[in-house]
């Protein structure tokens, strides 16, 4: 049984294999066309030539520095595909950008007619914030979150737990307490969202 020089796997009685012109090799199939095309994608420039006795099968041949490589040779009806879905993309890169423009320039005419009445919806907003914020229900809502954090912390500190441990006793912990603070409340709840 002999193996493929390529993957240094057996080659099977069942396997599909290429043999080199010179007699010496067999691999893969797969292998074979794989590494042809690997070389060939690549512009190798160096002579296949068999490992055993040297006889070399395919010679390369070193571009001149004055002219181009040449390009895989692709059949006609690839070339007019080709044609046909870079005239597509250009079409859709056209319209699309069309579009984008459209859009922006109507976001800009919605954001100028509506500039004066989001100036005045935020103001009273703020308005509104800085009056609960004055309220006798913020301050005391504030009081005892804090009294309640500083009493949460001494807690854990003293008897050395964790914030898992916390929340299996049913308290609120960490990201828990910080969202049901007042002041996240109350941002939370005038957030106005277009």
């Amino acid at each position: 049984m002999t193996e493929c020089i390529l993957c240094n796997a057996p080659l099977e009685a069942t396997d599909r294999r290429l043999e080199y012109p010179c007699g010496c090799h067999a691999v893969h199939s797969t292998c074979g066309i794989r590494r042809l095309q690997a070389d060939y994608n690549t512009y190798n420039d160096h002579a296949f030539a068999c490992q055993t006795c040297q006889r070399v099968l395919i010679t390369g041949e070193l571009p001149q520095v004055d002219e181009e490589p040449t390009a895989p040779v692709r059949s006609p009806a690839f070339q007019s595909d080709y044609k046909q879905l870079k005239k597509k993309r250009v079409r859709w890169n056209r319209v699309n950008k069309a579009f984008q423009r459209r859009v922006h320039q109507t976001y800009l005419q919605f954001l100028e007619e509506m500039r004066l009445n989001l100036e005045s919806i935020h103001a009273r907003k703020e308005m509104l914030i800085r009056t609960l914020k004055a309220s006798e229900e913020y301050l005391e809502a504030r009081r005892e979150t804090t009294g309640l954090t500083r009493l949460e912390n001494l807690f854990r500190t003293r008897y050395n737990l964790g914030w898992g441990e916390l929340d299996e006793y049913k308290f609120l912990v960490g990201r828990q307490l910080r969202l049901r603070t007042p002041l996240r409340f109350l941002h939370n709840r005038f957030r106005l969202r277009l």
